[in-house]
């Protein structure tokens, strides 16, 4: 899965405030850290990766490099769960 372009969860899933991903059809629950939290809360809000990574780069000071590895790991694991989709362009 390729994390440029715009994200979100997939139909069935949802984000609970406190930090889990909950599909209640599939019986699947994952909980994510409070940084995967506020990344998963821009993506809701549409942002796309290059603002989101912006956005947490300067928050945290991390630098922007190592917040785009770190999220592109992140959505690559969400993929391979079946929890995330790349948004196709209209």
């Amino acid at each position: 899965m390729s994390v440029e372009g715009n994200i979100k969860l997939k139909d069935g899933w949802i984000l609970t405030e406190d930090g889990f991903i909950v599909n209640l059809v599939k019986a699947e629950v994952y909980k994510v850290n409070r940084t995967g939290l506020e990344m998963l809360k821009l993506l809701q809000e549409g942002k796309d990766v290059k603002e989101i990574c912006r956005i947490i780069s300067q928050k945290y000071s991390v630098d922007i490099d190592t917040v785009k590895t770190d999220f592109e790991k992140f959505i690559v694991l969400l993929g391979e769960l079946d929890i995330v989709e790349l948004i196709e362009n209209e």
